[in-house]
């Protein structure tokens, strides 16, 4: 059975661990990696005190401080799992989470994405993210229809179960040249070339805190992302083509999206209540791809 190793990159979350690693404590996982980017507050010293009480820990250390990805990959050279699953300290796991994930990797060998349906907090609310209701393969044609029906911001990033040489190749073909969160676009590149499963339980409690290591970044690298990616898939014709198809790093995606980060940045905490209201009411539509 292939091996997933759960990689936690932390700075300063220390506020978020314990919970976290409760969260975890049933769920067997076969490895788990924490890797701390230099931080500055006691994350380290709590880290060792709990390393064996919920299950072995392997704890890392970044030299200088290299940001999530940069974290990310630390974890990947230390481990032999052939898959990993990357987390924020502030979110949780749900019940099932790492049963099902095996048992998707064991039924698709051939896939080397897996993502599931969560449950999302922002601004103490919860919402439903739900990409499809069921387990499904989606291939690199039908996951363009699905972004250019709007599902995009449905495909949750954390949680995800990637292979790890998927994510090494990245980082070697341009991602060391981000020194923050690279937003997980990998795993987008990885949609458009092979497809991937979706599962459709929610496993996974995505929450928005604005200041944890996972959240930050997200306004200066969201267009230096898919500058590298049109770089680094440009000679691949047929990837890039589903890619300018849906619309994921066209020159008005990247437009709009950067309007749309700072607009939600600048809106009152009521204002940003009723924005999430409207964007996850799209989860409850049923459209015809």
């Amino acid at each position: 059975m292939s091996k997933i190793a759960i990689i936690l990159p932390n700075f300063n979350d220390s506020r978020f661990i314990i919970n976290w690693m409760k969260k975890f404590e049933n769920q067997w996982p076969d490895e788990v990696i924490f890797v701390d980017d230099n931080s500055t507050d006691n994350s380290l010293k709590l880290v060792s005190h709990l390393q064996d009480m919920y299950f072995p820990l392997h704890v890392l250390q970044n030299e200088e401080k290299k940001g999530c990805f940069g974290a990310l990959i630390t974890a990947c050279k230390h481990t032999d799992a052939e898959f990993i699953s990357v987390w924020s300290c502030d979110d949780d796991v749900n019940p099932g989470y790492m049963n099902q994930m095996r048992a998707a990797i064991e039924r698709y060998p051939l896939v080397d994405l897996f993502s599931c349906n969560a449950n999302v907090i922002r601004e103490g609310k919860e919402y439903k993210r739900i990409l499809l209701p069921f387990d499904s393969y989606l291939s690199p044609d039908y996951t363009v229809k699905m972004f250019q029906a709007g599902y995009a911001r449905n495909f949750n990033i954390i949680g995800n179960v990637i292979r790890r040489s998927v994510v090494q190749k990245f980082w070697d073909a341009g991602g060391k040249d981000m020194n923050a969160n690279f937003d997980g676009m990998y795993c987008y590149s990885t949609m458009f070339s092979k497809g991937f499963v979706n599962l459709g339980d929610r496993l996974v409690t995505y929450r928005s805190y604005p200041n944890s290591f996972g959240a930050k970044g997200k306004w200066n690298e969201i267009q230096k992302s898919i500058r590298i990616c049109k770089k680094i898939y440009s000679d691949l014709l047929a990837l890039y083509t589903r890619a300018e198809a849906a619309g994921v790093w066209g020159t008005k995606a990247q437009v709009l999206s950067q309007i749309a980060l700072r607009s939600i940045m600048l809106m009152p905490k009521w204002s940003r209540e009723k924005f999430y209201d409207w964007l996850y009411s799209y989860d409850y539509r049923v459209e015809k791809l």
